[in-house]
């Protein structure tokens, strides 16, 4: 469950198709086996469990792996609320691991804080099979 689900119109009412296409097309997500476990206007939940080879030397998640998640998670939260036709890029983030992830299998949940005509901040956090946070993320999204 999000911190909270934002309250957002949809700008297309097939939004979740064109959501699950690009995440589709997307062969990172596959990769890293990511997949959409729900999804709604204005935010996003993912669920993964990494394959072998993705963490860093002491054996934790490797914090590119995080952002990828987080960054797709913040994008795709803001692409829930653009009208059909419109891409999302996402300009900039900044991501904080606060504690290591040691954990078999991780949920990411992206939501928008402020949606905006072409800027849009978006949040995300990844949580661990335990439920604690390990890694939060605030994203600026670019409507192309």
């Amino acid at each position: 469950m999000l911190p909270h689900r934002p309250e957002y119109e949809p700008n297309d009412p097939d939004f979740a198709a064109r959501v699950r296409e690009g995440f589709a097309s997307q062969a990172v997500m596959a990769t890293l086996g990511i997949r959409i476990e729900a999804l709604g206007p204005g935010w996003v939940e993912f669920d993964f469990a990494p394959p072998s080879g993705f963490t860093q030397q002491d054996g934790y998640l490797h914090a590119g792996v995080a952002a990828t998640a987080l960054d797709s998670a913040c994008g795709y939260a803001a692409l829930t609320l653009t009208s059909p036709g419109i891409q999302v890029l996402t300009s900039g983030y900044k991501v904080d691991l606060v504690r290591p992830a040691n954990s078999d299998r991780y949920t990411a949940r992206g939501w928008v804080v402020k949606p905006g005509r072409k800027l849009t901040v978006s949040s995300a956090e990844l949580l661990g099979s335990d439920g604690r946070v390990v890694a939060i993320m605030t994203g600026t999204i670019v409507a192309l």
